[in-house]
């Protein structure tokens, strides 16, 4: 590796720099564009750098070579730079994962933006982005290092709305199972956000369950149409929960085990 490409990540990272595009390289070390995208290439190879979107890299600092960013503590700064400006939130199940309520991450980064990116992955990690309204994207959302990521209350009203995004109910059932999740944090963003199914669902979760989380939830006085607990479980095996008018697939005892594991 030639001395002048890591005296330039040395010095970066002595001026508190995360990042670097393939125009600084080239400016900084004088070389042609094809000169420079070689050089990242290396570095890259060797474990100095790691590509998030065209021409935009991390830098990896000597304890951190070999981890990629995206599954590191850094995913805060990859989503950053894959988001290239752009409004955007850690969402579903990298949200819940994110937040310390699930045991295994997803394959892939879950994003919600307002429009499509043009990138595929980032570091090994496949990129999934959600398009959602610009003025919802940042609801039920807090600050995650240079990101936004959906609080708890969001994470798990937007899981229960789409269980599929999150590879299903039980996944849902795991994150309210381990989180601190009160009815206060929960019913408001459920009205806000017009997820109301996902609440329902929460709901009935919770008391089929002997959670205790959300007792403080009280049905709507309208009668609701009923939906499935799990969109993708067709048995009919189960019960409907008539205070929430969820239709469980299974036995409640049946997700309990499993959630327990």
């Amino acid at each position: 590796m030639p001395t002048a490409a890591l005296e330039l990540i040395d010095g970066l990272a002595a001026e508190g720099r995360t990042a670097v595009t393939t125009g600084e390289v080239r400016s900084r070390l004088s070389l042609s564009p094809q000169g420079a995208s070689n050089l990242l290439s290396r570095l890259e190879r060797d474990g100095l750098v790691e590509r998030v979107r065209r021409g935009e890299y991390i830098i990896h600092p000597l304890g951190e070579l070999g981890v990629s960013a995206a599954s590191a503590d850094r995913l805060d700064e990859a989503v950053s730079i894959a988001a290239n400006g752009r409004v955007h939130r850690i969402c579903y199940r990298s949200a819940l994962h994110e937040h310390g309520l699930l045991s295994r991450p997803g394959r892939r980064i879950q994003l919600a933006v307002d429009r499509r990116l043009r990138i595929a992955g980032i570091g090994e990690r496949e990129l999934e982005a959600i398009t959602e309204r610009v003025g919802h994207i940042h609801i039920g959302a807090e600050n995650f290092g240079q990101s936004w990521i959906s609080t708890k209350a969001r994470a798990l009203l937007e899981a229960a709305q789409h269980p599929r995004r999150v590879g299903g109910i039980a996944t849902v059932a795991e994150a309210l199972w381990t989180s601190d999740t009160n009815a206060a944090d929960i019913a408001p963003l459920a009205i806000e956000l017009n997820l109301g199914v996902g609440l329902r669902r929460l709901a009935s979760l919770n008391e089929q369950l002997g959670l205790r989380r959300l007792d403080e939830l009280t049905p709507a006085t309208a009668t609701y149409r009923p939906v499935p607990l799990d969109p993708d479980d067709t048995r009919n095996q189960g019960f409907l929960d008539r205070r929430w008018d969820i239709r469980w697939a299974g036995p409640a005892s049946e997700l309990e085990a499993v959630v327990r594991q």
